[in-house]
């Protein structure tokens, strides 16, 4: 078994996690976690697209998630004992971390420690211009640390939220109940997919009025839309931020950073 193999399986459970956490979530979109409704003042015609009986994300997706998190810190904190292991193969590493901090002066003032010296001067100067601290170039592996510490202590938040693109399908009808297909409007918005908003009971998605739509003497039946997602919704960590994406991006960035490292066991 070469010194990696470990880290690697880490990485590979985690990816494990993710396609299980996706699998989840496709179900419980399936589920309709949410009701959209139009909600029309019937004075000034105005509507609003609305949303109610939003459904929690089940625990066990929250679970799966921190699972996956906490793999891909644990496969940095092993390849941190991997280095120490190639000059002291017997050192316990009891005390040895993969250094990931706040700011740039708190990773300098780690590479002081004498357990994070152990690493080695080759792997500190590799670590050293990944940045793995909040702001860096490696942010996400802050993001991933934080997230783990988090998870220790409580589930992580990730509610359901919209929306990457929202739409809606009219039927027309006259006052008489005939519908008139020739009319029926299908209309349909995108939306930057960093611009996830986490779903409250009641909340106007967005406003429209019918009577612009529609000829006055029509009555219209709207199938309203939401293409959501389940997101990170941590202040201060990460916010709005769909979870599978990010989960994705979080172990590509472990990778690269496991194969910057790569060349001081060779």
């Amino acid at each position: 078994m070469s010194a990696l193999d470990g880290v690697r399986a880490k990485i590979e459970r985690a990816e494990k996690h993710i396609a299980d956490f996706n699998q989840a979530r496709q179900a419980f979109f399936a589920s309709n976690p949410y009701t959209p409704f139009l909600q029309v003042d019937s004075i000034t015609g105005e509507g609003s697209f609305c949303v109610k009986d939003i459904k929690p994300t089940p625990l066990p997706m929250c679970a799966i998630v921190g699972d996956a998190i906490h793999n891909l810190r644990a496969a940095l904190d092993l390849l941190a004992c991997q280095l120490v292991r190639l000059t002291s193969i017997t050192h316990d590493c009891s005390h040895v971390y993969f250094p990931i901090k706040d700011s740039s002066q708190q990773l300098e003032a780690a590479f002081r420690e004498r357990e994070i010296k152990l690493l080695g001067q080759a792997a500190i100067q590799i670590i050293q211009r990944l940045e793995p601290y909040k702001g860096g170039k490696r942010h996400e592996l802050w993001v991933i640390h934080s997230l783990d510490i988090l998870d220790k202590h409580r589930f992580l938040v990730i509610p359901l939220a919209g929306a990457k693109r929202i739409g809606f399908d009219a039927q027309v009808f006259d006052s008489s109940g005939n519908r008139f297909p020739s009319q029926d409007i299908q209309r349909s918005w995108s939306v930057p997919h960093d611009l996830f908003f986490v779903l409250k009971h009641g909340d106007k998605v967005f406003g429209v009025t019918p009577r612009k739509l529609f000829a006055p003497d029509v009555e219209a039946k709207v199938d309203f839309k939401l293409s959501g997602d389940i997101v990170f919704n941590e202040p201060g960590i990460i916010e709005r931020k769909a979870v599978l994406n990010s989960l994705i991006t979080f172990v590509d960035i472990v990778n690269d950073t496991v194969d910057k490292l790569e060349p001081c066991f060779l």
